[in-house]
């Protein structure tokens, strides 16, 4: 039998003595790396944008396969929700927490960072009809949240006070956060039609809005959290007299 001759007119081995076969190979897929995989995708294109077709693509196989690993887009996207939530949940309960504040300034942090690095995915949080009972988003994950009131409860406080704090903590969250996000978010075809609409503006409206998003969020963020802080605080304060 003859051998396949290359470009080069040299012949090219038996594919059985190729070693590159099983070194190049893809690792197979599991649950996590399909999640992780979807993370990125909506990161980089949009939540929209993901499909499982897509998604398959983007992993070198069938749309079809993902189907082994999520039922469908909705339970996929909620997936990567709990993901992110739960590498908040292991963040907050490895270390302890000497008071509530302290708990609840670096919970905030915690969740302004997913905001940041993955916008597109936090929006989806903050504003998901998903009936999720007493849950607020955007903690909207069980484990998370019992962690958070019983940190509160420890720490002295009533469960009408700790559902104040929870209330005011997630309220504040959701105002600030998806406001800051929007701004970070892969651009939809709506945001450029609001761009347009921007420019036909008054210089006067422009300046203004040229000076809000020119403001340092990280610092707005810090001033805006210690003033929740310190009115929460205040707030239990007068319940416990």
């Amino acid at each position: 039998m003859s051998t396949a001759a290359t470009p080069t007119g040299s012949t090219r081995p038996p594919a059985a003595a190729t070693p590159a076969a099983s070194t190049t190979a893809r690792p197979p897929l599991t649950v996590d790396s399909v999640v992780v995989a979807s993370l990125d995708y909506i990161d980089a294109y949009g939540l929209d944008q993901l499909t499982m077709r897509r998604l398959g693509k983007s992993l070198g196989v069938e749309g079809m396969s993902i189907y082994r690993y999520a039922a469908g887009r909705e339970q996929l996207v909620e997936a990567v929700v709990a993901h992110v939530l739960r590498e908040v949940y292991i963040e907050m309960t490895g270390r302890r927490w000497p008071t509530w504040q302290l708990y609840a300034r670096h919970l905030a942090h915690a969740i302004r960072r997913i905001a940041l690095e993955h916008p597109a995915l936090f929006r989806y949080m903050a504003s998901s009809q998903r009936p999720m009972g007493g849950l607020r988003p955007p903690l909207r994950d069980v484990d998370l949240v019992e962690d958070f009131l019983s940190t509160l409860q420890d720490d002295g406080l009533t469960d009408s006070e700790a559902v104040e704090v929870y209330r005011g903590l997630t309220g504040f969250l959701l105002g600030h956060l998806l406001l800051e996000s929007a701004e970070r978010a892969p651009a939809r075809a709506e945001d450029l039609g609001s761009a347009a609409a921007i420019a036909t503006l008054s210089p006067a409206v422009q300046r203004v809005l040229r000076g809000v998003t020119g403001q340092d969020d990280r610092i707005q963020f810090e001033r805006e959290l210690g003033a929740l802080m310190r009115r929460l605080g205040r707030a239990v304060e007068r319940q416990v007299r």
